[in-house]
Formats: structure tokens, sequence, C-alpha cells
């Protein structure tokens, strides 16, 4: 027994080199991707994901043991600094400052009449506005709540997840999409449903689910979305077993929800009114997800049986993200996939945590992620020009 876990303790170790070799080398070829105008900027992006990956390896080197605090601390700190210290060089970012300042002029309640704003937010920019009205200050606090969201949740799913693994998710499909377009409120929003919407939707805990979603939604209402899964709290070892029948079931009021938002946003109006139309045309591009799904349904039955609720429902979730995208044709509200995609966090650091194939799982992740990183937002004209040069408050690169 003693020699089996052994060598089952020297392969994990030897599949998390393997996993930060092909990490370098697949960050090195994406360096040549960029032209020599943004190379300065490109190093510091993916050095950046590559030391705060590296940090958090650290935290984590054995499956089974508690999460190491300082190193996991280190890994922040380079997201943070990144994210929290923007000279207001996003998308939205104009758009919240002048948010922020009419909030501590007018009030929260006066914001919230003329903007509809999430009254959770603008309460929130009046409360840091009593101690300070530097925006700068704001934008660290609002910087540090999500970060802190996500790698608390991190934490609490690592007995089931391998933690740097999850983190280069996060860092390549949600974090620059963040650095770019700076959707500062459902940022939040989604580090809220990460770290306790899913934990008590895995425990099954319905009352912690709808407080998670309802606090959430004082930040973004989109996170309302979440409210669809309430029934899967209800019953954990129904939805293990009919997971097929939960997932079409779901799919129907799904419709129906979409449907009605168009609705709802056509008689609401002002800045709602985009949601009324679709976005029109269907795309293969919709299931980019599908192949992972196949891969997480192939690795199920290396998962232990103890920990098939949460597996089961970021299945069901991950599903979900396709049908989104799909349904998006209807009401644009593609952004709520974000939700959904959480659960790519979960199901692929999983695999590469208690599957066989270890290796090739991780080359899939890191692989998968620097291309949706390329793909989605240093090769799109709109977000590379918040992205090239990055502006900090202390430099500019």
């Amino acid at each position: 027994m003693m020699r089996k876990q052994g060598v089952r303790s020297l392969s994990y170790s030897a599949a998390i080199g393997g996993c930060i070799l092909v990490l370098l080398v697949v960050a090195l070829l994406n360096y040549f991707l960029f032209s020599p105008s943004r190379r300065v900027t490109a190093f510091f992006y993916l050095g950046m994901i590559v030391c705060s990956v590296f940090f958090s390896s650290f935290a984590q080197l054995k499956p089974n043991n508690r999460i190491k605090k300082i190193p996991l601390v280190c890994s922040f700190v380079f997201l943070y600094f990144v994210l929290a210290f923007r000279d207001v060089s996003g998308v939205d970012d104009p758009t919240y400052q002048r948010l922020f300042e009419n909030v501590n002029a007018y009030g929260w309640r006066t914001a919230f009449l003329t903007s509809f704003v999430e009254p959770g937010y603008l309460f929130m920019c009046q409360l840091i506005g009593y101690f300070t009205d530097n925006y700068y200050v704001f934008q660290a606090i609002a910087s540090f709540l999500p970060l802190f969201f996500i790698y608390k949740g991190f934490v609490k799913y690592s007995h089931l997840i391998y933690v740097p693994l999850s983190l280069l998710l996060f860092c390549c499909t949600l974090y620059f999409q963040m650095l770019s377009v700076s959707l500062v409120r459902m940022f939040i929003a989604i580090g809220i449903v990460f770290c306790y919407t899913l934990d008590a939707l895995f425990r099954g805990d319905t009352r912690k689910f709808v407080c998670s979603i309802l606090c959430a939604s004082m930040i973004h209402y989109s996170s309302l979305i979440m409210l669809l899964f309430f029934p899967l709290t209800l019953s954990p070892d129904y939805v293990i077993n009919h997971w097929k029948k939960t997932t079409f079931v779901l799919i129907f009021f799904l419709f129906l929800l979409f449907v009605m938002a168009g609705k709802v946003a056509g008689m609401v109006g002002g800045r709602y009114a985009i949601y009324e139309e679709g976005e029109g045309g269907f795309s293969i591009a919709s299931f980019d997800t599908f192949p992972f799904l196949l891969m997480t349904l192939f690795g199920w039955r290396s998962i232990p049986h103890t920990m098939w609720n949460m597996y089961v429902c970021s299945i069901i979730l991950l599903v979900f993200s396709s049908v989104c995208t799909v349904m998006s044709a209807i009401v644009p509200l593609g952004r709520v996939i974000f939700y959904m995609n959480l659960s790519l966090w979960i199901l692929l650091p999983a695999m590469f945590k208690f599957c066989k194939y270890r290796l090739v799982v991780a080359t899939v992740i890191v692989v998968y992620s620097f291309l949706y990183l390329f793909v989605t937002q240093f090769s799109q004209e709109l977000r590379g020009e918040h992205l090239f040069p990055y502006i900090n408050i202390f430099f500019t690169l």
C-alpha cells in the first residue's frame, strides 16, 4: 500500500512538473505571436500569468495536503496589482468613475432612481465615499473583493481541484476580460457566485444558495440567472442519478426565461433596450465547450463518489454555457455565460487531480487557456487597444 501511494505521489509530482514545462513553452510561443511594438506589454502579461500560477503550485504541492497560504498570497498579489492600479484604462472605467462621483455628489438613492444601477453597488460607492473621494482608492477596493472571493473559492474546492490549473483558466478566460472591459459590478457578483453560490449548490444548502444569489444581484442583476439551478439544491441524489432529465427540464425553463427577459427589457427601455432584440445568427462556435463536456463525461468515473454531486452540478452548468450562447440569438444576454463557465474551473482541474492521464489533461488546459486568451482578448482590436499599452498609475508599458 505504501509503495502504491509513493508511486501515485511521484506520478502527481511528475505531472505538475510537466504542467509547468508546458505552461512555459506555450507562454513563450504566445509571446512571438505579438508584433514587436506589443511584445514588452505581452511579456509583462504572460510573465504575470506564469508567476501567479507558479506560486500557486507551491500552495498545493500534493493532492491531499492543506493549501499553503503564503504562496497563494504571493500569487494573489501579482494579479491584484495589475488590476487594481490600472489608470482608468478599461472600456467602462470612465463610466464607473463618473458613477462614483455622482453617488458621492447626490447620494445612492438619487443615483438609483436615475440610473437603475444595482443598489448594493451604489451603496458601496457611497460607503467608500464617506472616507475618500479618490476613485483610485475605490478601484483598489472594488478590485480586491472579486479576487478575494475567487481565491477563497479555490481554497474551498481544493479537495476536488488542482488550484494552479483553476487559476490559469481564471486568468485566461475572465481576468483579462475584466482588465480590458472593466465589468466591475459583474466581476464582484461572479466572485460571490463562485465562492458562496456554487458551494451552496454543491452542498445542497438551499437557504445559503438563495441568499448568496440575492446578495450578488444587489451588485449585478445578471447573477439572478443562477436561480434557475435552485432545484438542484433540493435533492442532490436525484440530480446525480437523473442529471440528463434534470438538464432538459432546466433548458426548457431557460428558454422561457430568455423570452421573458427580452419582453421586460423592451418595457423598461433605456439602457436595457438593447436586450430586447437578439444578436441573431447561429454559429458552431456556440459549442466551443462541447469537447470539454465529452472529456468530463469520460473522466467521471475517476472522480471519488463523495464528490460526484459537485462534479455533476458542474457538468450541468457547462452544458448551459453553450445553451446560453445559442439562446443569445433570442436575447443578447451572452455575458451570463461567465457564471456557467465557472464550471470549467472545477471540472478540468478535477480531472487533472484524479484521472490517470494528467499530463494530457494539463496540456489541453494550458493550450486552450492561452488560445482562448489570444483569440478573445489580445487579437481583438476593441480589447487590444485597452490592453496595449498597459497603463498603470505608476508606469506605462
